[in-house]
């Protein structure tokens, strides 16, 4: 995670695999039937010596106080910020991907013949942080993920985006220039999230299986005892979401949430920062829109907008990836906001110009969290271009999208590998091991460091 480009945005791919009958206790092993699942759960009461829902799926401790805002017709962008976005309201859309081609044609043979050869990002469904991310193609996957604890979160490549529907609430004002990246997310089933919040607004949409959502309002972080990485725009907890300990959190039960299950074709809407928890059942494939509003909605050209049918291959997106691309762009910062921070750092009393040196403390922002910077002459060079030793306000209004991207990518690692990388399970724990003493020396130094700045 660094600086300004992960702390915009951070996207937690927080999930647990578990093997439970949710209205009961974590059972040790068996998939689960979508049908045999009662949600939202049946609170059971005793008499009052033990907390209701103690050691039982989140969910268990309280009734939900509502579903979530439903909609089953088209909705206009204007009234979705209106009445949505701008209110930080979820909201479901009933049959908003029915169109989707890929409800019907995503087999795991047809994946694997027409889009066998794309690369994926995958980690282990066993949720730890730091991750193991691999990089693999989907052939691969598609042979070993019903035996293997893993699944794919990943970009969905620029070949697979014409057979899933676009949300028509996202194609006109501002919502369709700020469109951050589409995401593919593919697993056997039995995952459950950790409680968590994502830092863009974004809109699910499942293509197979089933999934129950629990969503829960700001008012209530507190007593959910979050965790935000330094340099992060997201948060999670460590509270385990198959067996609350009552005793341990007994605040969970003031948590009022409300509810919703995902059949295939249908999306939600999930405001930027808005807590939620989420399972699947047996084989899911689903699509993320991530999108940000600089909290503005302009509709100049939705005049004359008519609302039709459309696909992701039809939209704009500032984060992509196609098979021959060397990174898969995952969690990197919306464009717009990279050139806004490069803006704000020019020096007040100049003449609207940064020299090298002067650039020095804008780049120290974008990699602030960083373990080591070594990229600065890199970063330079990419914005340099055409080596005159500065660089101008004009420079920078100037700079297209690619070349705002490699300059991102100059300052930030990419979020897994640039080429295949298969850990065999039997390796996977020692690594595990390796990489969570590094993550905790690491996040050890950031605090030192915090502090320092603190008392300085």
């Amino acid at each position: 995670m660094t600086g300004i480009l992960r702390g915009m945005r951070y996207i937690l791919l927080l999930v647990v695999v578990y093997q439970t009958n949710y209205h009961g206790r974590a059972e040790v092993t068996g998939q689960i039937n979508a049908e045999d699942v009662i949600f939202p759960p049946i609170i059971e009461t005793d008499d009052g010596s033990i907390p209701a829902g103690h050691l039982k799926p989140f969910g268990h401790q309280r009734e939900p106080d509502d579903k979530v805002i439903e909609n089953s017709d088209v909705i206009h962008p204007k009234e979705f910020w209106e009445n949505h976005v701008s209110k930080n309201e979820p909201l479901v859309f009933r049959g908003g991907a029915a169109k989707s081609d890929g409800i019907q044609k995503w087999s795991d043979e047809y994946l694997k013949d027409r889009y066998g050869d794309l690369d994926v990002l995958i980690e282990r469904k066993d949720e730890k942080r730091p991750q193991v991310k691999m990089r693999m193609t989907i052939s691969y996957f598609l042979q070993h993920y019903k035996e293997r604890n893993f699944y794919i979160v990943s970009l969905l490549p620029n070949e697979m985006r014409h057979e899933v529907e676009a949300p028509n609430c996202l194609l006109c004002g501002n919502f369709q220039k700020n469109l951050q990246e589409l995401n593919f997310w593919m697993s056997s089933g039995g995952t459950a999230s950790v409680i968590h919040f994502d830092a863009d607004h974004n809109i699910h949409c499942l293509l197979e299986g089933r999934k129950d959502f629990i969503m829960i309002h700001p008012m209530y972080n507190r007593y959910l005892e979050l965790y935000k990485p330094v340099g992060a725009g997201s948060a999670y907890t460590g509270i385990n979401v198959d067996s609350i300990d009552m005793l341990k959190f007994p605040l969970i039960s003031n948590v009022q949430w409300t509810w919703s299950t995902l059949l295939p074709g249908d999306c939600i809407y999930i405001p930027a920062e808005y807590v939620h928890q989420v399972r699947s059942y047996g084989r899911s494939i689903s699509t993320t829109t991530l999108f940000t509003t600089h909290d503005v909605y302009n509709e100049t050209d939705c005049h004359g907008f008519t609302l039709r049918p459309t696909t992701l291959s039809d939209v704009d997106v500032m984060w992509t990836y196609e098979k021959g691309d060397k990174t898969i762009d995952v969690g990197y910062g919306d464009l717009h906001t990279v050139r806004e921070h490069l803006l704000s750092g020019l020096p007040a009393d100049g003449d609207g110009t940064y020299t090298k040196k002067e650039f020095r403390s804008v780049y120290n922002k974008f990699t602030e969290a960083m373990e080591e910077c070594e990229t600065f002459d890199e970063a330079w060079r990419i914005l340099d271009k055409e080596d005159k030793g500065f660089i101008t306000k004009q420079d920078i209004n100037a700079m297209d999208r690619e070349t705002l991207k490699r300059f991102s990518r100059s300052v930030v690692d990419p979020a897994g590998p640039t080429e295949e990388y298969i850990v065999p399970e039997e390796e996977m724990a020692v690594l595990m091991q390796q990489l969570e003493e590094e993550e905790r020396m690491f996040q050890e130094r950031l605090s030192r460091d915090s502090e320092q700045h603190e008392e300085l």
